[in-house]
């Protein structure tokens, strides 16, 4: 379906919203105030709520999530630590933590789609990350799910508002991990 200008607007701001509150607490209310959309016009681009929440979650994976893949794109040192830098540049007060990753391993576990896109991600940051340790560590596969988990950590404190006092651990614990001090 090609969206127009407004719509792909209102996509993002829609994703804003799910983002923060969560897509469970996010009403049609919220979304009509938060897009400048009317309910009917919200309706009839997306029927569904999933439809639209499945939206929100692409562009998030295709626009922010991409600032992470990307860096590993070409595997070295240098991309490790470019990926803990775009995550510790992400994890400032009042950020939510990442949408995927809170919402595939929590309301949205259960939704196919989803979980495929977190599945896909992880695997995108463990392969990325296993083969720019390779060189440096005994177990690079050990040292890529290090990192994974401390991505799922450092979004499960962000979250829950976590200060940064408690979110600076877990960064030095994942440049650490991946020996790019």
């Amino acid at each position: 379906m090609e969206l127009t200008e407004r719509q792909k607007a209102a996509l993002e701001q829609a994703m804003y919203q799910f983002w923060s509150r969560g897509v469970d607490d996010t009403s049609y209310n919220v979304l009509v105030e938060a897009t400048g959309m009317s309910r009917k016009a919200l309706y009839a681009t997306w029927p569904e709520k999933e439809l639209l929440v499945r939206q929100t979650m692409k562009l998030y994976r295709d626009t922010v999530l991409s600032s992470l893949t990307d860096v590993l794109a070409n595997p070295s040192q240098d991309a490790v630590r470019a990926f803990w830098d775009v995550a510790e540049a992400a994890a400032v007060p009042g950020w939510p933590g990442c949408y995927l990753l809170r919402s595939a391993t929590g309301e949205l576990r259960k939704d196919p789609e989803i979980v495929a896109m977190y599945d896909e991600f992880v695997q995108t940051i463990r392969k990325g990350i296993a083969e720019s340790v390779r060189r440096r560590v005994n177990d690079p596969d050990v040292t890529a799910t290090q990192a994974v988990a401390l991505l799922n950590f450092l979004t499960d404190l962000a979250s829950q508002q976590a200060p940064e006092s408690a979110l600076r651990p877990v960064l030095n614990a994942g440049r650490a991990a991946c020996a790019v001090q």
